[in-house]
């Protein structure tokens, strides 16, 4: 693995890693790395590509108050690190290398850095996108991997990405998490054992919710396949939809004279039909007595072993056509 301070450093070795038409992949991180990072370096590593990630604290995204200054910082472990993981570049300016002095140029977002921590702490995704653009300046990859853990963040990049036309690839990383469920991050140094025993509640919460909503999916699905299992085959189901435009008078009600019964719930034959006749909704039916459509079969009016008695069902209307 080979480690650059300098942009000039950069852009000439990642050359030389282009020289054979290799992919470059790229990982920026703030360094204090742990497994979740090494994770985003192994995504790279599968896919081929000569891996560059960048260890970059970024002062312009920390606001008045925030922890810059005590942020963690062991480049010598990180690097030992990544070479152990396949690294092939590692980057590691200083803050005047990124922001050389008359720096003025800040990228300015909405839309994903809206809301939740955009709203906590105002300016963090300008940061952000400022020095993630740089990057890609200097890097020009063909992907750059960022975890899902900041998923908000993910957001933000792919937004930025796809506003500024940038020709890089964003690939996500799944959440690497702590034995006991909490998602690994260098800010977990900060915690005191209380705090970190409370912040592990939170995953537990989410599994629980997230187990709950998708065994109510299953318990909806299966009752929908029982369901369709014990209903008969609807003849509705087989005929189309009916031509007439202007709702008809009401249907008879059943038992009237000169009605006879339609072997479909909710539906009678109509009265008088000879050889061919319609079977009609309870509610409405064709103010000629057409029949409602093609595709009819015979009445049960005509054949008394198929003609039902049971009174119409008062959930279900009948459309069926019958001739």
């Amino acid at each position: 693995m080979r480690t650059v301070r300098e942009p000039a450093e950069l852009q000439m070795a990642v050359r030389q890693l282009r020289r054979n038409g290799a992919e470059i992949g790229f990982v920026p991180t703030m360094g204090a790395l742990h497994e979740g990072h090494l994770s985003l370096v192994e995504i790279a590593r599968r896919r081929d590509a000569l891996v560059v990630v960048s260890v970059f604290v970024n002062p312009a995204q920390f606001g008045p108050g925030e922890d810059f200054d005590r942020y963690p910082r062991q480049p010598e472990r990180d690097a030992g690190m990544l070479h152990e993981a396949g690294c092939d570049l590692l980057f590691l300016p200083e803050v005047e290398t990124i922001y050389p002095a008359g720096s003025a140029t800040r990228i300015h977002l909405e839309g994903a850095a809206l809301g939740y921590e955009g709203k906590c702490r105002p300016g963090h995704f300008d940061g952000v996108a400022t020095v993630v653009t740089i990057l890609f300046q200097l890097v020009r990859p063909n992907f750059a991997v960022f975890g899902e853990k900041d998923a908000q963040q993910l957001a933000v990049v792919r937004q930025l990405a796809r506003d500024l036309r940038l020709p890089v690839e964003i690939v996500a990383g799944p959440t690497r998490r702590e034995p006991d469920g909490l998602a690994m991050s260098s800010r977990n140094a900060y915690l005191s054992p209380e705090e970190r025993e409370a912040a592990a509640v939170l995953p537990r919460a989410l599994a629980a919710v997230r187990a709950a909503v998708e065994g109510a999916s299953a318990v909806r699905r299966r009752s929908r396949s029982c369901s369709a299992r014990r209903s008969p085959p609807s003849r509705a189901s087989r005929s189309t939809t009916p031509t007439w435009s202007t709702p008809g008078p009401s249907a008879p009600s059943p038992g009237s004279p000169g009605t006879s019964s339609c072997p479909w719930p909710g539906g009678w034959a109509t009265p008088g039909c000879s050889t061919t006749c319609s079977c009609i909704c309870r509610a409405r039916a064709p103010a000629d007595g057409r029949r409602a459509g093609r595709g009819g079969r015979p009445c049960a009016a005509h054949s008394s072993s198929r003609r039902s008695t049971a009174p119409p069902s008062p959930t279900r209307t009948c459309t069926t056509r019958a001739r």
